[in-house]
């Protein structure tokens, strides 16, 4: 009780987030979340196992909302917030793991910049397995940073659910047999590996049987496309992902431009530990999905393949945010253009979504690749371009993320407006000579 009368503030913050992404965001479930959701329904309907490429895992874990559809609703309309209530089950996750290992003051921005200005709230939208992923590795990741053995337990069944971060996973390990010289963890990997085609066996008829055999996109004028499988060049992959306009981390997640301060980060050890990690697990999912024709994620809103990147992301917007104060004023400078600039995209992720850009995908998708590297078609910047006009549950929301970002920039720019003066003197030493 006493810690909840000190951080009643930012805890009710926090609380009133969670109630208007509820209540505030439309929920549906759309692209392929589809072929996802008709597998759940032909299970719990039919009792038959579906063979679709999609893993089951994920869907299994949201029977309890379909039950509970069955009385209350509909199971659509509890599946559509499936990864809300995965949200907010790691955010509970998040404190319960942290709270005696990272200064609270910290922990409670980080909490409110996953609410606010994570990649978490546009993609919690669906019924997509990417949620579930980030999610099962992320509380892996938090678990194994405090050297937690049931952090392999999350980590095993998120990896499994998506078999192209076993990469990620198998890093992960390294470094931690690296650390701890155990060599015995290499067995993890290994299960979630052997859960991978035992599904595949027990779906499809063979344990290496993905469904993904064959699949490919349009082709183009673009001269890999059409192509299967892991057919795209790895080093034009890898630039895309990283800086393409369309989908590249380097836009989407911005926080994760506070790296380049990681020797002052080493000092905080549990932070550091935490941020070592999901780059471990971000590092072999870019390296896969560099190699795979759909690098970009199919059609659908920003870097669909790497939520796992808002976490170093939120945990670092966080640190620099609680040591503002100890800043010069261009690293504070810096972290107020990452809020501002987080803002607007959960924004636009969560409101505009890919509205007017229809051209993307007419005429079998031959212009797709203009949402990918054209800034005028870029999501982030489209809505500027063509705006839409506003419902009154938008308008609730941005007002949220609005009032957050104020919050959140309250001890940047407190720490930013007495170094201002002397910033500018020190570079224009001339301005000393005016008489005030």
């Amino acid at each position: 009780m006493k810690i909840f009368n000190k951080n009643w503030p930012i805890i009710s913050i926090i609380g009133s987030g969670l109630l208007i992404i509820f209540f505030f965001t439309e929920h549906k479930i759309y692209s392929d979340a589809l072929q996802r959701f008709a597998a759940i329904k032909l299970l719990m309907e039919y009792g038959k196992i579906s063979n679709t490429n999609y893993s089951i895992i994920g869907p299994l874990f949201s029977v309890p909302f379909w039950l509970i559809g069955e009385y209350i609703k509909t199971p659509e309309w509890w599946l559509a917030r499936y990864n809300f209530f995965l949200f907010m089950g790691f955010l509970l996750g998040v404190w319960f793991i942290c709270k005696n290992s990272i200064d609270r003051k910290t922990l409670l921005y980080a909490l409110l910049v996953f609410v606010s200005l994570s990649l978490f709230v546009p993609y919690q939208k669906n019924y997509m397995g990417e949620t579930f992923t980030a999610v099962f590795c992320g509380l892996g990741i938090l678990l194994r940073s405090q050297k937690k053995q049931i952090g392999w337990l999350p980590l095993i069944i998120g990896t499994a659910n998506t078999p192209a971060t076993l990469v990620g996973f198998s890093l992960i390990t390294f470094y931690i047999i690296w650390r701890e010289k155990r060599w015995r963890y290499f067995i993890y990997p290994l299960l979630s590996f052997i859960l991978i085609i035992m599904e595949s066996f027990i779906r499809r008829g063979g344990f290496f049987v993905t469904g993904y055999e064959g699949n490919s996109g349009f082709q183009t004028i673009l001269p890999f496309s059409g192509q299967a499988g892991f057919s795209y060049p790895l080093l034009l992959g890898i630039l895309s992902i990283l800086f393409s306009f369309g989908v590249g981390l380097f836009f989407f997640i911005p926080g994760l431009w506070l790296l380049y301060d990681y020797k002052k980060l080493k000092e905080n050890k549990p932070l550091f530990e935490i941020i070592i990690l999901s780059l471990l697990f971000l590092t072999g999912e870019v390296i896969v999905c560099s190699k795979w024709w759909a690098w970009y994620g199919g059609f659908y809103w920003g870097p669909r393949f790497f939520l796992i990147a808002t976490i170093p992301s939120s945990f670092l917007i966080a640190y620099s945010i609680r040591n503002a104060k100890f800043e010069t004023f261009w690293k504070n400078a810096l972290s107020f253009l990452i809020i501002a600039l987080s803002a607007w995209i959960v924004i636009n992720g969560t409101i505009f979504d890919q509205r007017n850009l229809s051209i993307c995908y007419e005429n079998n998708y031959q212009l797709e690749f203009l949402c990918w590297y054209v800034p005028e078609y870029s999501v982030l910047i489209r809505p500027l371009i063509v705006w839409s006009p506003l419902m009154f549950k938008d308008v609730v929301f941005m007002s949220y993320i609005f009032f957050t970002f104020f919050i959140l920039i309250t001890p940047i720019t407190k720490a930013m407006l007495p170094k201002m003066f002397s910033t500018i003197k020190l570079y224009f030493p001339e301005i000393k000579k005016i008489r005030w």
